[in-house]
């Protein structure tokens, strides 16, 4: 029974919490405790047991005592200095699960500190801050627990919104989840306010370390600045970009310039650029584009050109958005070719 409530701690915390504590035990003792692990994961355990477990393990942290009844001490007696070494370690920042802490320590046979309150939110309704988050932010804080926790989760939000989250966890772990979903779990109470808690911590966590912006993001940031500077300070930038770092400039280079540029380029160097674009492309590079771009080219051209070019682009029908998007590009390349050869004038 000694090792029985400790493999349902550690079931209860899910498999990612688990496998921490366990790394911490010695090779005996974490064998024998998957093993128990493994043998009662093949047989429901009631919600009353696993209640009374975490109530045993939580007046163990609370007292700083010996373990209760039943509990085995699983790692060796330490020093003072040792035992305030592994609490410190037990409540580090990186632990997402609030449990993990008390199964830490007391793996360690240390007695952890009261984990730090939690803000007031949470402390008071931590369900209500967890259905506030977005599907798939919820969705990745479960993903990796054990499916118990899972389903208490999802059993405590609206059908709706648990199906979505249900979609998008990994195709076993939502096997597994719809599996036990049709079985009684209790769905209120402490445990499942410190399971809600606990999942939102991580969700905080995840968060914290989420993938920095994207290269593309990175240059349209500068891009975008340049664009607010004037023009021979722009120019004076991407010369420096050109000669410290020509991957920089060359990526900066295409996103400042826009198909809007149209708009700001004065007549006499529109009238220069429209000999420098095929007739066919600006057709369709105009087709989808506002009315004002197209007046501006239109009203640019010879009066001989005006009216079949107008003619062209009602002829060209629907055209595929990628084909359109194409044409424009080719249209900002002559715009930002010209603008770098200081062949263009263009309002600020």
């Amino acid at each position: 029974m000694k090792e029985e409530k400790a493999a349902i701690l550690l079931m209860s915390l899910g498999s990612e919490a688990a496998e921490e504590v366990l790394a911490r035990l010695g090779p005996d003792r974490s064998s024998r405790l998957r093993a128990q692990m493994e043998r009662l994961g093949q047989a429901e355990q009631s919600q009353e047991l696993i209640n009374q477990v975490v109530r045993e393990f939580e007046t163990l942290i609370e007292t700083g005592n010996a373990p209760p009844v039943g509990f085995p001490r699983i790692g060796p007696t330490r020093e003072p200095a040792q035992a305030a070494t592994a609490a410190n370690a037990a409540a580090a920042p990186a632990a997402v699960m609030d449990n993990r802490r008390v199964a830490a320590a007391y793996s360690q046979g240390a007695a952890p500190s009261k984990a730090e309150p939690e803000a007031t939110d949470d402390a008071e309704d931590p369900l209500a801050t967890l259905s506030r988050l977005t599907v798939d932010r919820l969705a990745a804080a479960l993903t990796g627990e054990h499916p118990r926790t899972v389903c208490l989760i999802l059993n405590a939000l609206e059908a709706e919104r648990a199906g979505e989250v249900l979609k998008r966890l990994p195709p076993e772990a939502r096997r597994d989840v719809s599996l036990r979903l049709g079985q009684t779990l209790a769905s209120g109470g402490e445990v499942l306010r410190r399971i809600a808690r606990a999942v939102l911590h991580k969700s905080r966590l995840d968060a914290q370390a989420a993938t920095p912006a994207n290269e593309d993001a990175k240059y349209k940031k500068i891009a975008d600045m340049l664009r607010l500077l004037d023009k021979k300070e722009r120019m004076d930038i991407l010369t420096a970009f050109d000669q410290q770092d020509p991957q920089t400039a060359a990526k900066v280079k295409e996103l400042l310039y826009q198909f809007e540029d149209l708009l700001l380029i004065e007549d006499r160097s529109m009238q220069k650029l429209l000999t420098e674009i095929d007739t066919k492309s600006l057709a369709v590079a105009l087709k989808n584009s506002p009315d004002a771009i197209k007046d501006k080219v239109l009203n640019n051209l010879s009066k001989r050109a005006r009216e079949p070019r107008g003619e062209e682009i009602d002829f060209l029908g629907s055209i595929p958005a990628a084909q359109g998007q194409q044409a424009q590009k080719a249209v900002v390349d002559v715009i930002q070719r010209l603008d770098q050869a200081g062949e263009l004038v263009m309002a600020e």
